[in-house]
């Protein structure tokens, strides 16, 4: 699957992350990254534990990557999630998590096979 193709499938913007980054190798340095962040074990932990504090944390965080990677579909879920825990609030609505999950394991799941296709 080339970079075109993963962002068309996630429903990303290539467009918008290759102005920002230049290249596809440093997307994909940075899509590396994100692979390896810790942030959503985090969340998922932090929403276990009921830590609502932490989950506000993880998916602020998570935003931010999405939002700098043009992740457009986790991008929105994570806001939806943040903007619901903001100020430590509980987790009143658990379909906003569970979209962010989907969301983010598309992202996951597309990626790897993105890179498979560079080895």
């Amino acid at each position: 699957m080339t970079l075109v193709e993963f962002y068309e499938k996630i429903n990303g913007d290539y467009d918008d992350v290759i102005f920002r980054f230049r290249d596809e190798a440093r997307i994909m340095r940075f899509a590396k990254i994100f692979l390896r962040d810790k942030n959503f074990n985090q969340l998922q932990n932090a929403i276990e534990n009921r830590d609502w504090s932490a989950a506000f944390r993880a998916s602020h965080t998570i935003k931010g990557m999405a939002l700098n990677m043009s992740f457009t579909r986790l991008f929105e879920s994570t806001a939806a999630l943040t903007e619901h825990l903001r100020e430590g609030a509980e987790l009143m609505n658990r379909e906003i998590y569970e979209k962010v999950c989907s969301d983010y394991y598309e992202v996951v799941s597309n990626l790897e096979r993105v890179e498979q296709t560079e080895k």
